[in-house]
């Protein structure tokens, strides 16, 4: 029997527009033709996470992962579809319930320098958020940040130095830590190692693992680094502009991929044998186009859009 979704995301799509600037307001006037400014980042993705999960979202930049992750994170909101929070619609929740939701799901962002203010000391970057939602009483600030620091591997005598007083390993540690502080049931990782060298990548990378076995940590691992997805993913969702094609356990969607994309994906990731290497483009546009985007079970748990 399978458990029952923490998150879901149901028919969500993500369009944004931009409004005509004065040259094109005036060209309208003079009868020139409309033309809409829209760019659909995410269209009708389905994607549902177990307690305890962690998704792996991959995909080239510009798919649209990291748009779906602000959705699930609820830092943008759908232009159509749903999100549904241990069974229920939060659309229709009271204020007090979302609230609540909110809270549960963080994100930890890409860049971790740009994602701090840059003049608050540590103790009030990772400590505001649980003082401010009642997590923790003022005068124990100092301990909880303490303890958060140590948990993620940062010495607490620190607390009361700036960002850029840390290396880039450390300020990512520090964005965990802020992310880990209001006790979340979710984290939302959108390239969270993606800007760091390969031995702190490394780092890092143990240290989510073990955070997610004492903490019970349900995860959304966004990257393009395939090789990191397949170390931290139970499942594996494969984006293209903006849609979902290929979704299934991580070894069956890396030892038997089935999208044309996800094939070339995998064979264009870093081997270590020497040799000349072909790039195929993955798909030609106007194939794609024309592709059925419905996702079709084609082992237990493994899907994939078909292709005319």
């Amino acid at each position: 029997m399978h458990a029952a979704p923490l998150l879901e995301l149901r028919e969500v799509s993500k369009r944004f527009e931009r409004a005509p600037d004065l040259a094109e307001r005036l060209a309208r006037l003079l009868g020139a033709p409309a033309h809409g400014h829209v760019t659909q980042a995410v269209d009708q993705v389905s994607l549902s996470v177990a307690p305890g999960e962690v998704l792996g979202l991959v995909g080239e930049s510009g798919s649209g992962k990291s748009t779906l992750g602000r959705i699930a994170a609820g830092l943008h909101a759908p232009s159509a579809g749903s999100r549904w929070w241990k069974g229920a619609d939060m659309d229709a929740m009271n204020a007090a319930d979302k609230r609540r939701a909110r809270l549960a799901i963080q994100m930890i962002f890409q860049d971790p320098y740009a994602s701090l203010n840059p003049r608050m000391r540590v103790v009030d970057i990772i400590g505001e958020a649980p003082v401010a939602h009642g997590l923790v009483e003022r005068q124990l600030q100092r301990e909880h940040v303490g303890a958060l620091m140590r948990q993620v591997g940062l010495d607490a005598t620190l607390m009361q130095r700036f960002p850029h007083q840390f290396s880039g390993g450390q300020r990512a540690r520090i964005g965990i830590a802020r992310a880990l502080a209001v006790q979340p049931d979710m984290l939302i990782c959108d390239e969270a190692v993606a800007a760091l060298d390969v031995s702190i990548q490394a780092q890092v990378l143990n240290l989510f693992m073990r955070l997610r076995q004492e903490l019970r940590l349900t995860s959304i691992f966004i990257s393009h680094d395939l090789t990191v997805v397949r170390h931290v993913a139970d499942r594996v969702a494969i984006m293209l502009r903006g849609r979902i094609v290929e979704l299934g356990p991580t070894e069956a969607v890396y030892g038997d991929p089935r999208h044309p994309y996800t094939q070339a994906l995998l064979a264009a990731a870093p081997k270590m044998e020497v040799g000349k290497i072909t790039y195929v483009p993955a798909l030609e546009p106007a194939r794609f186009d024309q592709a059925d985007t419905v996702l079709r079970e084609v082992e237990p748990g493994h899907y994939c859009a078909g292709l005319p």
